[in-house]
């Protein structure tokens, strides 16, 4: 049986794109990673992982702005990720995710288009 898992850029808010995680998780019935979580906002019937940060990594992405993109993009280099068979990502920073297998599905969801074009 093929293992699937989803990957969020993080839990900041209780927005449209957490819910859509969330109903990924719920769906798929699989694990959902997230770069930074906030039990406060999340559902119960969702398992929800933090992806590994270290020192380095949690104070850039605490910073935010930038800093927190470049501290996202070193943390979703997560190992634990390449054990699942199907990987689904939402939001920017789980692209900087890198595969080490060849045999693994990639799908990314698009939450809207670019907004610099429609702003």
């Amino acid at each position: 049986m093929s293992s699937i898992a989803v990957a969020h850029w993080g839990e900041h808010c209780n927005g449209g794109g957490e819910r859509v995680a969330w109903t990924l998780g719920r769906q798929l019935d699989c694990p959902v990673y997230v770069g930074r979580r906030d039990p406060s906002i999340e559902p119960d019937d969702v398992d929800i992982r933090e992806i590994d940060h270290n020192t380095l990594t949690r104070r850039l992405v605490d910073r935010g702005g930038v800093s927190r993109m470049i501290g996202y993009q070193i943390a979703w280099e997560l190992p634990g990720l390449s054990e699942y068979d199907t990987i689904v990502t939402s939001g920017n920073e789980p692209l900087a995710y890198v595969p080490s297998r060849d045999d693994q599905t990639w799908l990314h969801y698009v939450h809207h288009t670019s907004r610099g074009a429609t702003d």
